[in-house]
């Protein structure tokens, strides 16, 4: 996806931790955009509202530390994060229309 294919009349940015190892978390809700990069700074999963980090039952996309993923998407709240350690977070800017 190029960003110039989303023309975005400002930015936001965040943060997010996952409190508890195993368990999605929302990197936002009710917060309208129309793309997200997120980069991780440990081993996180990204993906939608059944994501799971468990490597034998992963689902979604593995960020390493440093890593980073772009998504097009409508609302942060479709966007889920998921770790194998507490306290794993991720750093996003987002494109609002």
């Amino acid at each position: 996806m190029s960003l110039n294919d989303n023309p975005v009349s400002s930015l936001g940015t965040g943060r997010k931790a996952v409190a508890e190892k195993e368990k999605a978390t929302a990197l936002a809700s009710g917060t309208p955009c129309v793309w997200v990069t997120i980069s991780a700074d440990k081993k996180v999963v990204v993906g939608g509202s059944k994501v799971v980090s468990k490597a034998a039952e992963r689902a979604g996309v593995l960020l390493e530390a440093g890593d980073t993923l772009t998504i097009p998407v409508a609302d942060l709240g479709q966007v889920y994060i998921d770790a194998l350690e507490a306290e794993t977070s991720v750093s996003y800017v987002y494109g609002v229309a």
